[in-house]
């Protein structure tokens, strides 16, 4: 069943991108697959706030996306999302297909066999940069100093050598 926020076509693209991670552009060219998974959710409520949580803005994701379009030619972005009128909002581009779906393990599915990864929070968007093996892009800043995530956070522990950091 499809969720209502997905259309029947965009889900068939996705499943066909998928498949063998082969995707060509207009013009016949092989593209990138770069999977980006951003958390909003529960992380927006003022409780999550308090505690010291913060989350990606777009320009983090825009700069996060430049990244990989100034190294590759062409590049295919899969957004999966908690927040889909934000992301939509926020987020103008041909060349991003962005995603709200039902189902944890099609995202978790998405995110692994993805080239690379953008992450914004959470160890759900984690896990999927991990089981990448690309290339990942994390939110440098995922707490606020000073609160309670902040004091007992240790980012070095948390995302490993070679990942990106990006604020």
């Amino acid at each position: 069943m499809l969720d209502s926020n997905r259309t029947e076509a965009e889900t068939n693209h996705v499943i066909g991108v998928m498949k063998g991670l082969t995707h060509t552009t207009k013009n016949g060219a092989f593209s990138v697959l770069v999977g980006i998974h951003v958390r909003r959710g529960d992380y927006i409520s003022q409780n999550n706030i308090n505690y010291g949580f913060r989350i990606a803005d777009e320009n983090y994701l825009r700069n996060a996306m430049k990244l990989f379009l100034d190294e590759y030619r062409n590049v295919t972005f899969l957004m999966l999302c908690t927040d889909l009128a934000w992301c939509k909002e926020k987020i103008h581009t041909t060349n991003v297909i962005i995603f709200s779906t039902p189902v944890p393990a099609v995202d978790m599915c998405i995110l692994s066999k993805s080239q690379h990864v953008i992450m914004t929070v959470g160890t759900f968007g984690w896990w999927g940069a991990f089981l990448s093996r690309g290339k990942v892009v994390y939110y440098a800043s995922p707490a606020t100093s000073n609160t309670t995530y902040g004091n007992v956070l240790v980012i070095e522990d948390f995302f490993p050598p070679g990942w990106i950091a990006l604020t």
